[in-house]
């Protein structure tokens, strides 16, 4: 499964190119859904980009709602958008991807955006608890927040030596 994580703005470029895909959309409390075309099933789904537990954050009903949307598609891209394409949308993609093929290979498969996602933590913090994940989901999101420190571990491990100036 084609899985697309990107902001807002660049959705409805990728709706265009991919006919007949399934959509999540996510937006802020009070901002309207973009608007698209030819899609085969979407969810809206509308709250704050907030990593804590909050009333304007994600909550069960959320990512109840991700899950079973989950499992009612099939294989077509889905496209998985919120304002940046950075938190929410990635988080998201995290729990989809959890749902159809299981939690262990979320690293692997989202290895190319490491660096440039950054999890939702409180929206993989409920998901890793309601399917059962026993902190994978949660250990997932805290790799690719926690990428820059990755980086380094791994330039000491080599010995590497950056000097700047």
């Amino acid at each position: 499964m084609q899985i697309t994580i990107c902001s807002r703005k660049k959705a409805s470029l990728y709706v265009a190119r991919n006919n007949n895909c399934n959509i999540i959309s996510i937006v802020d409390c009070g901002h309207p859904h973009p608007e698209f075309v030819d899609f085969n099933r979407r969810l809206r789904l509308r709250f704050d980009d907030i990593d804590t537990p909050h009333d304007r954050g994600p909550n069960h009903v959320h990512i109840r709602e991700i899950i079973s949307f989950a499992h009612a598609i099939d294989e077509r891209p889905l496209i998985v958008h919120c304002k940046a394409g950075v938190s929410r949308s990635s988080a998201a993609a995290f729990i989809v991807y959890a749902v159809k093929f299981g939690p262990a290979g979320i690293r692997d498969h989202f290895r190319p955006m490491l660096g440039l996602i950054y999890p939702n933590a409180e929206m993989l913090k409920l998901a890793d608890g309601i399917l059962g994940c026993k902190g994978e989901l949660i250990s997932a999101g805290e790799h690719f927040r926690n990428w820059d420190l990755l980086v380094e571990h791994e330039r000491i491990k080599n010995r590497e030596v950056i000097i700047d100036g």
